[in-house]
């Protein structure tokens, strides 16, 4: 099997597995201001549709707070990128246990982070 198929059957997999999961209400799913703005930039149109769709099955729905703004400032310290420090501060404001990233760099810094769990998405469907 090529690896770009075996990397298609992974992706389908994953999103089954989340789907499923969120449907059953096994996992909640945080969506955020900085996800939109994110979104609002996708060059592609049918993706950032779909993207959106998935604010539908969000439980909770992270804005902008002073806290935030300083947990991002913090991360941003340990050499995290904004707009990744935006995102692991919202996952951190709305209590996440896990932050889902595919980012090896980020990743990384996983040993750094003591509030939240960066976590591969295979590696989570793997718990």
């Amino acid at each position: 099997m090529t690896k770009v198929k075996s990397k298609f059957i992974w992706k389908r997999r994953l999103n089954f597995t989340y789907n499923n999961k969120l449907k059953n209400q096994a996992l909640d799913l945080v969506w955020s201001y900085i996800l939109d703005y994110e979104n609002s930039f996708n060059p592609y149109e049918e993706r950032q549709e779909i993207i959106s769709e998935w604010r539908n099955f969000a439980k909770i729905d992270v804005s902008e707070t002073d806290n935030l703004l300083e947990n991002a400032e913090e991360l941003a310290k340990l050499g995290i990128k904004a707009k990744d420090a935006l995102h692991i501060a919202c996952a951190m404001e709305a209590k996440c246990i896990f932050f889902l990233t595919t980012d090896a760099i980020l990743l990384k810094k996983k040993p750094k982070i003591a509030q939240i769990e960066l976590i591969n998405p295979i590696d989570f469907v793997n718990l």
